[in-house]
């Protein structure tokens, strides 16, 4: 006869398993119409820079280690030329199927959340939770269409396989592992700096609190590598300045905690539906207030309220690389502290329901509901999501349109349009005439305040076609090859979107 305590495991490898077949098929199905959409403004400049190089000899790779216009000030190899330049590789110039690389890595990061969260928690259910509703955060539509926005995906993703590291591992190689994650995770973007952060925060208030012999030397690593990049940064600002262009940083506390409770209520959609611009300064001052208050308490050994000073603790090292920034808040930075946030919201029904899962999943279900009656509303109708998918279906349509019109024109026409909106991304600063057209087309801009001087022979376009003038299906150099990877998303999502009006019915 087999023994129980064979089987214990057995079961919860099952269990494990098919709770991560529920995360990814979730967040698949959530996000699965992004293969039809198309790129959209910094899309087109880190394709440009990605094709040239994929273009080039072998050794053409390390280019994407170069600072991009933006200096070491934004340094994101990783995330930026790095990444387009594997799309390229991957799938040519096909948007649709690097769509669906994108979206497949965000499914990783709700996998890595639930495997986190099942360590740290000590309950499977309890790690599910965490893992849709982490999945769930209406702030993470952005990130996940818009492809330049791997910049947070793909910290995201190191992040999580640092802290994941962590949990899993022991004496050399967790010092190793982690040194190496932490470098890839700063390779990725300055939202790296919170590593060793978030690593303390497990060790201080995860499944079991770790003596800080041990923490510090396993950290020591990691850390040295982020006070080098911390000194180099500084550096930088002190010979070229900080950063221009929206990146501006303040020292106001009040709208620093303001941008606390901002990106708070991006994390959960009864959130974001009911409290607007009012409420973000007092939401951020109850995140402080909870976070101060459940740290207190679990560093004075109330152990029911670990969780709840790790989900806390977690949301505030997850957004603090960019709650200092002035001018230039957006939802999807909530990459990493999503994972701070669901914790947090399991911990407080934890300790309202004396340590059991039920109020947890209880409290998931009604999340998850009120996504299928709004059809996802809180994350669909976030504004930087619409105005990604809406240009980039106006994009399209206007180099569908220009491949139309170059086929019936001499082949050194000259397109002559107006510097604004979509053109002056599609072809000043991505120089799509080129990545897209052989030969390429000849484009040229004009001041719409003066007016286009044109020859004999220019075409003259003064507007981006409404994408309903095109084709409603997109078909824009898309690739035959991967039109299993749009059917299957696209099918995927179409049933979760028929469940979803089944259920509000």
């Amino acid at each position: 006869m087999t023994s129980v305590s064979r089987l214990a495991p057995a079961r919860s490898r099952l269990w494990l398993l098919a709770a991560v077949l529920l995360v990814a098929v979730y967040s698949l199905a959530r996000y699965g119409d992004a293969v039809g959409d198309f790129y959209f403004l910094d899309d087109f400049w880190l394709l440009h820079a990605a094709s040239r190089i994929a273009a080039g000899p072998p050794l053409a790779f390390f280019e994407i280690f170069q600072p991009t216009h933006a200096g070491f000030i934004l340094y994101r190899p990783f995330t930026q030329t790095g990444y387009f330049w594997l799309l390229v590789s991957l799938f040519g110039l096909d948007s649709g199927a690097a769509h669906a690389f994108q979206i497949a890595v965000f499914a990783c990061n709700a996998v890595l959340v639930l495997l986190i969260a099942t360590r740290q928690l000590a309950s499977p259910l309890a790690g599910l939770c965490v893992a849709l509703l982490y999945a769930a955060a209406p702030g993470h539509g952005a990130a996940v269409y818009w492809l330049a926005a791997y910049s947070m995906t793909g910290a995201a993703l190191a992040l999580f396989l640092l802290l994941w590291w962590w949990g899993r591992s022991s004496g050399r190689a967790r010092l190793l592992g982690c040194t190496l994650l932490q470098v890839v995770a700063l390779l990725c973007g300055e939202y790296g700096v919170a590593g060793v952060g978030l690593l303390v925060a497990l060790a201080c208030f995860g499944a079991r609190r770790e003596p800080w012999q041990r923490v510090a030397r396993d950290l020591s690593g990691a850390l040295l590598v982020v006070l080098a990049y911390a000194t180099a940064k500084l550096g930088s600002f002190v010979v070229r300045g900080p950063a221009s262009f929206g990146y501006g940083v303040t020292a106001d506390p009040l709208v620093i905690v303001t941008n606390l409770g901002h990106y708070a209520t991006a994390t959960l959609n009864v959130l974001t539906f009911q409290l607007g611009a009012g409420a973000y300064a007092p939401v951020g001052f109850l995140v402080l207030g909870l976070a101060g208050l459940s740290i207190g308490l679990a560093w004075s050994g109330f152990a029911a309220w670990r969780p709840v000073a790790l989900g806390t603790t977690l949301f505030v090292l997850g957004v603090g690389p960019v709650l200092l920034l002035a001018n230039h808040y957006f939802d999807f930075f909530i990459g990493v502290a999503a994972l701070g946030a669901a914790i947090t919201c399991v911990g407080v029904a934890r300790l309202v329901a004396r340590g059991r899962d039920w109020l947890a999943l209880v409290m998931t279900l009604v999340v998850l509901g009120i996504d299928a009656r709004t059809a996802d509303a809180a994350m669909r109708q976030n504004g930087v999501a619409v105005l990604v998918r809406n240009a980039a279906r106006s994009g399209e349509a206007l180099l569908t349109r220009l491949e139309r019109l170059s086929k019936t024109l001499p082949q050194d026409a000259v397109f002559v349009m107006p510097k604004r909106g979509v053109m002056v991304s599609v072809f000043e600063q991505g120089n799509a005439q080129e990545v897209f057209f052989r030969p390429p087309l000849r484009v040229r801009l004009y001041d719409p305040l003066v007016g286009p001087r044109t020859a004999d022979g220019d075409v003259v376009l003064s507007a981006p076609p409404p994408p309903s003038e095109e084709a409603t299906a997109p078909t824009f150099r898309r690739d035959a090859r991967y039109d299993w990877l749009r059917r299957g998303l696209s099918g995927l999502h179409q049933r979760y979107a028929q469940l979803q009006a089944a259920l509000a019915r």
